[in-house]
C-alpha cells in the first residue's frame, strides 16, 4: 500500500530531483561511478546501442571491462591517459607492417578525440580498447585465417587472448615497448618490412616505366627500348644514377645491372633481356608491394620461435637453408612439386636419414606415371631396377612383368605395387630425410642432377629433391661426441647396404611458401607465385588491391561513419 502524498513528501522530492541534477554535470566532470560518461559505457556493454559499432569484438569487450567493474583504462576525467596516444600513434604506424590504420578505428579515434560529452567519451574508450584488441592479434598472427587465405597452408599461428595481452600490456613498464614486441621476431618479417618501405617510395615517385613489346635485347646491341630499360632498372636502384643516361646501347655497366635484376628474380643471369626477363621488369610496381605485404602475412602465421636449429625450405625459392642461431649456415638448391601435385606447406622434424634407399612407389605415381610408360615397354622396370608385386599384401607374390599384358591393364585395375631397389639410379638418390608426415614429404637426393641447372624447379611428385643432400646429412648429424663428414657418408654408400642413421635430436623443418624476401638493405628478391596461392591474401589499398573479408579497407569508410553518424 502506497503513503498517500502530503506536501511535505512532495517538497522533499522535488527537492532531492533537483539536487541530482545540480550534481550530474559535477559528477560527469569527476568522472565518479554514477557520472555521466561511466552510465554510458556500461550502457553501451549491456547492449544499450544495438546499431552502434555492431563489428566490434563485443564479447572480449564484455569481458575485459567485466573484470575491471566497467571502470575505464584510457579515459580519465578531465583527459585521456598518456598510453591512449601511445596506442593511437601505433594503430597510425600500422601502415609500415602492410596493414591499414582504417582497420583499427583511426578515423574515429581521430575524430572523438577531443570529445567531452559522456556518450562521446564512452566510445571513444570503447574504440581505443577494440583497436587494440585487433591491431595486436593481426600485427602478431596476421588479419587472415591462414588456410582459408592459403587451403595449402597447415602451420597454425600460436592462439592469443586478446583480453590477456591487454592486461599483460598494461602491466609492463612501457608501452611502446610492448607494442614493439608484437610483431614477428624474425630478419626475414624485418627486412621486408624494410623492403616495403623502400618500395612505397619508389611508387611515391610514379610507376616505373614499361619495357615496350619487341626482340631480345643482347649486350652490345643498340635499340631505342634500352634507353627505357635504363630508366627502369634506376628506379629500383639496380643502375647507379651516374650511368648513361640517354644511351641507347646495351654497354657492360647495364649488361651488370640486368644480370643482377635476373639473380634477383631467379632468371638466368645471362644479361639477355628475353620473354621471361622483360615479363619480370614489366611487373608493376604496386603488385610488387602487394607481394611484399603478402610475404609479411606469411611470417605472422608462423611460431615466434623457430628453433636454435632449423631447417627452412622455401618452395617457390627453390631453395633450402639450415639455420643455426638464426643464421644461415648451409644453402643449397631443390626441385618442388609438379603444379598438379603441389607440395605443401607445413611444420614438422626431421628425425633421421636413410641411406641407400629402397623406393615404394606411391600407388598414384604407379597408376598415373608409369603404366602408360609400361604399356610402351614392359622392359623399363626392369631397366630402373624397380620389383613388381602382385598386391600390396606383405607377402604378395613378385611377377615378371613381361608376363602380364600391360594393355589390357586400367588404372583402376592397377593393384600391384611397385619397388625400386637401391643404387645410382632409385629415384630418392643415395639419402633420404625422414620427418614422418600424412603426405608422405620428405627431402632427398637424386640421379638427375641436371634439372638443379633450370630456372624453374617442378618436377618431384611433392617431394622435396636437394642439390647437396650430403653437406646437409653431415651437418645434422655432426656432433661433439659423433662428428660426421660428406666422406665418412660416403663411405658408407659406397656398402651399397641400406642403412637408417637417427640424428641427435630431431630438428625442425619448415617448407613454407614466400614469393619474396629482402637483404638487410631492403633489396628484394621475388619469385612467381608458382602454385598460385597468393590470389587470397588481401593487401593495403596502396597496393590497389583490396582485402577480402567483411571489415575491408574499402568499407572501412563506410564503417567508421556509421561509428560517427550515431555519436550525439
Amino acid at each position: 500500500m502506497s503513503l498517500p502524498s502530503t506536501p511535505i513528501t512532495c517538497m522533499r522530492s522535488t527537492l532531492f530531483v533537483l539536487l541530482l541534477l545540480c550534481c550530474q554535470p559535477a559528477l560527469a566532470a569527476l568522472g565518479l561511478p554514477g557520472s555521466g560518461f561511466e552510465f554510458e559505457l556500461d550502457k553501451h556493454l549491456r547492449g544499450g546501442y544495438p546499431q552502434w559499432a555492431r563489428d566490434l569484438n563485443w564479447n572480449a569487450l564484455r569481458r575485459f571491462y567485466a573484470q575491471r567493474n566497467n571502470r575505464p583504462l584510457w579515459t580519465r576525467p578531465q583527459s585521456l591517459h598518456p598510453r591512449a596516444g601511445v596506442l593511437f600513434r601505433a594503430i597510425e604506424q600500422a601502415y609500415e607492417h602492410g596493414l591499414d590504420p582504417r582497420e583499427y578505428h583511426i578515423e574515429a579515434l581521430r575524430y572523438l578525440w577531443r570529445a567531452r560529452r559522456p556518450r562521446s567519451r564512452a566510445r571513444l574508450e570503447l574504440l581505443l580498447t577494440d583497436a587494440f584488441f585487433r591491431y595486436s592479434v593481426e600485427v602478431r598472427n596476421g588479419y587472415q585465417y591462414p588456410r582459408k587465405a592459403d587451403p595449402d597452408w597447415y602451420i597454425q599461428p600460436e592462439p592469443v587472448d586478446p583480453v590477456s595481452l591487454l592486461q599483460e600490456a598494461w602491466a609492463s613498464d612501457k608501452l611502446n615497448r610492448f607494442l614493439a614486441t608484437l610483431p614477428p621476431p624474425h630478419a626475414g618479417y624485418r627486412q621486408l618490412r624494410k623492403a616495403l618501405e623502400r618500395y612505397r617510395k619508389m611508387a611515391a615517385q610514379g610507376a616505373w616505366p614499361r619495357l615496350p613489346a619487341g626482340p631480345s635485347l643482347r649486350p652490345g646491341q643498340r635499340h631505342a627500348a634500352i634507353a627505357v630499360l635504363r630508366t627502369r632498372l634506376r628506379r629500383e636502384g639496380l643502375l647507379p644514377a651516374t650511368a648513361d643516361n640517354g644511351s641507347e646501347k646495351l654497354d657492360e655497366t647495364l649488361q651488370a645491372a640486368v644480370r643482377r635484376f635476373q639473380r634477383l628474380h631467379g632468371l638466368t643471369a645471362d644479361g639477355i633481356v628475353g620473354p621471361a626477363t622483360r615479363r619480370a621488369l614489366n611487373v608493376p610496381l604496386r603488385q610488387r608491394i602487394a607481394q611484399l605485404q603478402q610475404n609479411m602475412e606469411r611470417w605472422r602465421w608462423l611460431p615466434r620461435d623457430l628453433g636454435e636449429r632449423y631447417v627452412l625450405v622455401n618452395i617457390p625459392g627453390y631453395r633450402l637453408s639450415l639455420f643455426e642461431h638464426g643464421k644461415p649456415v648451409l644453402r643449397m638448391r631443390t626441385i618442388i612439386g609438379k603444379t598438379y601435385r603441389a607440395t605443401p606447406s607445413f611444420a614438422n622434424a626431421i628425425e633421421y636419414l636413410e641411406l641407400n634407399p629402397r623406393w615404394t612407389i606411391p600407388a598414384r605415381i604407379a597408376r598415373d606415371d608409369l603404366l602408360p610408360r609400361l604399356q610402351a615397354d614392359a622392359g623399363i622396370l626392369e631397366q630402373r631396377r624397380i620389383r613388381l608385386f602382385a598386391s600390396w599384401q606383405k607377402n604378395a607374390a613378385e611377377l615378371d612383368p613381361r608376363d602380364i599384358d600391360w594393355r589390357h591393364i586400367t588404372p583402376a585395375g592397377f593393384d600391384f605395387k611397385l619397388v625400386q631397389e637401391p643404387g645410382e639410379h632409385n629415384s630418392l638418390g643415395r639419402i633420404k630425410f625422414m620427418f614422418p608426415n600424412s603426405w608422405r614429404i620428405y627431402l632427398h637426393d637424386t640421379p638427375e642432377r641436371h634439372l638443379f641447372q633450370r630456372p624453374v624447379r617442378t618436377f618431384s611428385s611433392g617431394c622435396i629433391r636437394l642439390e647437396k643432400p650430403l653437406e646437409l646429412a653431415a651437418r645434422l648429424l655432426h656432433s661433439a661426441d659423433t662428428p660426421w663428414s660428406v666422406q665418412k657418408l660416403q663411405q658408407l654408400i659406397d656398402t651399397g647396404e641400406t642403412q637408417r642413421i637417427d640424428l641427435p635430436r630431431p630438428v625442425p623443418i619448415y617448407l613454407l611458401y614466400f614469393t619474396a624476401w629482402a637483404d638487410t638493405e631492403g633489396q628484394a628478391s621475388f619469385r612467381d607465385d608458382v602454385y598460385r596461392r597468393n590470389l587470397l591474401i588481401a593487401t593495403t589499398p596502396d597496393a590497389g588491391l583490396p582485402r577480402p573479408r567483411k571489415s575491408t579497407s574499402s568499407l572501412a569508410r563506410t564503417r567508421h561513419a556509421g561509428m560517427l553518424a550515431a555519436h550525439d
